[in-house]
């Protein structure tokens, strides 16, 4: 029996269309492969990627 796979967030640092969180492997390659320099890393959860990114979900409001 195969093993029920785990959704995962795959987070771009540096791609084609810059910084950006997608949820399948094939639109992360597409905007890494072939891009010289481009950083990826996969995360089990929304949070970490978001983390690895730098991305706060809660900034304060700047005035």
């Amino acid at each position: 029996m195969p093993k029920a796979s785990k959704a995962k967030f795959y987070a771009v640092s540096i791609g084609k269309q810059g910084p950006k969180i997608y949820t399948t492997w094939e639109e992360c390659k597409a905007n890494t492969s072939r891009y010289p320099g481009a950083k990826h890393k996969s995360f089990y959860t929304r949070q970490e990627a978001d983390e690895w990114l730098g991305i706060s979900q809660f900034e304060p409001p700047q005035c």
